[in-house]
């Protein structure tokens, strides 16, 4: 198995390592994601000029606040209420689901936690890495964060 890292804080299995030539643009920041809305509360992850990656704001009407600004805050999901965010990041060194209240505070780490200590084996992640949501967003389903990972499903109690 070899694995991938993608963007930030993404990494991804394939059975069969295969060449490919990517070009490697480190001076362009990732284009900025659309906001994920819920009522007229939004969130979204914003690119300064200049920065390799963004910060995570939340919009409620002419408000704007920045709720996460460091770790490369992405693939963001909103709550139905619009009470909680969660959203990807690789702060620790491993990249992890988080979960903060759209009203701001600390972010809650919902995976992979104490993992950054963890010896790595090349080519293979720690031992109990959980993969983050990967082609797209986590989303909330009752008190369960749901999303797909490079391996399959994934799914963690919300606090």
């Amino acid at each position: 198995m070899v694995f991938f890292v993608l963007g930030a804080a993404s990494l991804v299995a394939s059975d069969d390592a295969v060449d490919v030539d990517l070009p490697v643009e480190s001076e362009a920041p990732p284009p900025p994601a659309e906001p994920v809305v819920a009522g007229d509360r939004g969130v979204q992850v914003v690119v300064p000029d200049g920065a390799f990656c963004g910060r995570l704001e939340a919009r409620e009407g002419d408000d704007v606040r920045v709720l996460v600004a460091d770790g490369c805050p992405d693939r963001v999901a909103l709550s139905h209420d619009g009470d909680r965010v969660a959203f990807v990041s690789g702060v620790t060194g491993i990249a992890s689901v988080y979960l903060v209240p759209f009203a701001g505070g600390d972010p809650v780490q919902l995976t992979n936690v104490g993992l950054e200590d963890a010896p790595i084996t090349v080519g293979r992640p720690p031992a109990g890495f959980v993969p983050p949501p990967h082609g797209g967003a986590p989303w909330f389903d009752g008190d369960v964060l749901r999303w797909i990972g490079p391996d399959g499903p994934h799914e963690v109690a919300l606090p």
